[in-house]
């Protein structure tokens, strides 16, 4: 008795299926080839499904092999993925302007009125002058800085040899020592003359003006970026004491309570150090 696929394929043109009905009738056939069926196959009913599983296939596809023939179907290997090509970078490029939008931006600001004109000028000059004038005020500020690094070391020299080294015959400068009949102007010149502690140092906010001043006055403006040293004493009826500039004629003989300060921008005081014994 034939197989009943034999019977259900025989006389089917099995090429002319649907691919979804010729796959089914494949996997059927294979089946039974393979010893799934639960019907007996015998070699005549072997070699005719053989044939029909063969049909079951596409005309172009490449006909199976004598191996493939005794063994079935062979599985289908899983197809490798192929790393997906990474686009390469490409460098920005420079844009260079064309002649034609040159000419338009030229043709846009011809339709610039004069008043127009006059306008643009006119806050560029402003913009150009805030420029210097922020320029010119942070110089003034650096220069400043200077100046009060300067009064520092004046404070520390004060400190440093006021009070009883003055009594000392050694004292440098001499005109300084408290046994000498110079006054106190003269002890200021013998500071910053040859052999003084200071004759080297120089007005770091401009070179012309002197490194010290007697105040800082509004009528002079050399004394913008002086060191100033005044005097403390104490009022008749008061108890507080104040500080305020002095003629420097002075005995240098006592000791004087003394305040550094230094004349800023606008004749701006700015203090650097007081109560100091000299």
């Amino acid at each position: 008795m034939a197989h009943p696929l034999v019977g259900k394929y025989e006389t089917t043109d099995l090429t002319a299926l649907s691919p979804e009905d010729r796959v089914f009738a494949r996997t059927e056939i294979k089946d039974a080839l393979s010893g799934k069926s639960k019907s007996k196959l015998s070699p005549e009913d072997r070699v005719i499904l053989l044939r029909l599983w063969m049909e079951t296939f596409e005309r172009a596809a490449q006909p199976p092999t004598a191996a493939e023939i005794a063994n079935g179907p062979a599985p289908v290997a899983p197809r490798e993925k192929t790393p997906a090509k990474t686009a390469s970078r490409r460098m920005p490029s420079v844009q260079i302007p064309k002649f034609t939008t040159v000419r338009a931006i030229f043709r846009a600001l011809a339709i610039l009125r004069l008043p127009d004109l006059i306008f643009i000028c006119f806050c560029g000059a402003i913009t150009t002058f805030v420029i210097m004038l922020g320029a010119h005020a942070m110089q003034e500020a650096l220069r400043i800085e200077a100046v009060k690094r300067e009064a520092e070391v004046v404070v520390a020299w004060i400190k440093e040899n006021g009070g009883d080294k003055r009594a000392e015959e050694t004292f440098n400068p001499a005109a300084c020592i408290k046994t000498s009949n110079e006054n106190w102007k003269g002890c200021l010149t013998a500071m910053t003359s040859e052999g003084g502690p200071f004759a080297n140092k120089k007005n770091h906010f401009e070179n012309g003006r002197d490194f010290f001043a007697a105040k800082c006055d509004m009528s002079n403006p050399d004394t913008v970026g002086t060191i100033i040293v005044e005097r403390g004493s104490v009022p008749l009826g008061s108890t507080a004491l104040t500080y305020t500039a002095f003629d420097g004629t002075e005995s240098i003989a006592k000791d004087l309570t003394l305040r550094v300060i230094v004349c800023g921008r606008g004749f701006h005081l700015i203090k650097v150090a007081t109560d100091l014994t000299f």
